[in-house]
């Protein structure tokens, strides 16, 4: 059994384990970076701690979207640094069996490590990523800096 935290992006299901996941947040002001690489949106300020936001939409490359009062920021664990994730719409927290997992299509391993499979869910697909894959090692050296 796993639990996730599914979310939306371009109408389409995701969802990322809640361990690591700390905590999920409306929409803060986000302070834009110069020279920052293109999928880092900014920086916010959590209860003290500087944290850098990453746009999904973007990271993914998916089309822009305007924010909305949906719109939410998963703030996770990515290997002891903390990073936010912007996400369309945050729809709910579920457990899923195991056997309702398929592993990831062999095709998109090299091209998106990132994915851990696709669950099925209450008739949708829902797109399990791993939050600390979703960057390259240079990517994240470029978030640390950051935060």
């Amino acid at each position: 059994m796993r639990q996730l935290v599914i979310f939306s992006l371009n109408d389409e299901f995701y969802g990322m384990d809640i361990f690591s996941v700390n905590e999920i947040i409306k929409l803060l002001k986000i302070v834009s970076l110069p020279s920052s690489v293109s999928f880092i949106e900014g920086i916010i300020n959590l209860r003290g701690k500087v944290v850098p936001v990453v746009d999904l939409r973007k990271r993914f490359g998916l089309p822009k979207k305007e924010y909305t009062d949906d719109t939410r920021i998963l703030v996770a664990d990515m290997e002891g640094h903390l990073a936010g994730f912007i996400v369309d719409e945050v729809l709910e927290v579920a457990s899923i069996n195991d056997d309702s997992i398929e592993p990831a299509p062999r095709a998109l391993i090299p091209e998106a490590p990132f994915i851990e499979g696709i669950a099925k869910f209450k008739e949708k697909l829902v797109i399990m990523i791993n939050a600390a894959k979703i960057f390259s090692f240079e990517e994240k050296q470029e978030l640390l800096k950051v935060g």
